[in-house]
């Protein structure tokens, strides 16, 4: 499968390795949905076309998974990878 090809959620993607990720990815002709907590952050990213589209939210809650991944598979009409760049720090 071609990048250009790839239907893709990012956690972790309003900073760090999850945003460079979105960034790359978007580069080669990837489709990406963002998530991450910061929504500035993910609208900014949104804006420069690294991200088609972003899902607010905190992914260390379990609830909050499930519709991570339903709205990106709504969003994107699938889903062929997830890249998870979120981290804990305790």
């Amino acid at each position: 499968m071609m990048l250009s090809q790839l239907k893709c959620l990012v956690t972790g993607a309003s900073s760090g390795i999850g945003k460079a990720t979105c960034e790359v990815l978007t580069r080669y002709g990837a489709k990406v949905v963002g998530t991450g907590r910061n929504e500035e952050a993910l609208l900014s990213l949104k804006k420069e076309g690294a991200i088609v589209e972003f899902i607010v939210a905190d992914i260390t809650n379990e609830n909050e998974c499930q519709r991570v991944v339903d709205s990106a598979v709504k969003f994107l009409g699938g889903l062929t990878t997830v890249v998870n760049a979120a981290g804990v720090l305790q």
